[in-house]
């Protein structure tokens, strides 16, 4: 995965770092011609590269940044260890649950952190109800958040 990581960015040049630092800093509906017109590039250019950086997944997607709990949805932190490998069969079903926001796989005492939504007890007990049953776990902590200090997306890029 770094590797894969690694050759995307050496794809990269000024003109994808730019737009993608404009998205960034404008906001995913900032238009073509505006990101073209503060970058010195064309409309037509502008719109192959961003077709470019999503296709090759440096952006995955352009959505708005939305605070589950202002819609009324609790958020959980669930982590997992797993009793051996299996990772990415656990991480495949956490990717295609609409409740789980971010699947992570992760290095030190955890192997998969999770982040997800869900709007009661009976829910949240369902979700974990159904990792569990992979028999995959050995150990799971679920952490239910209680406020949300920042929520962001914006990568600080130099």
């Amino acid at each position: 995965m770094m590797a894969l990581a690694r050759r995307r960015r050496e794809l990269l040049d000024e003109l994808d770092l730019g737009i993608i630092k404009t998205l960034i800093e404008h906001g995913g509906r900032t238009s073509l011609s505006e990101i073209a017109r503060l970058l010195n590039s064309s409309v037509g250019t502008v719109k192959r590269r961003l077709e470019r950086l999503q296709e090759l997944g440096v952006i995955r997607e352009i959505a708005p940044l939305v605070d589950p709990q202002l819609l009324g949805l609790h958020t959980c932190v669930i982590m997992l260890k797993l009793k051996k490998p299996g990772a990415d069969e656990l991480l495949r079903i956490l990717s295609n649950d609409p409740r789980v926001l971010i699947a992570l796989k992760t290095a030190g005492e955890f192997d998969i952190i999770a982040i997800t939504t869900f709007r009661d007890a009976a829910e949240l007990s369902s979700l974990i109800n159904s990792l569990l049953a992979t028999g995959l776990i050995a150990r799971s902590v679920t952490a239910v958040v209680l406020e949300v200090a920042k929520l962001s997306w914006k990568l600080p890029l130099a």
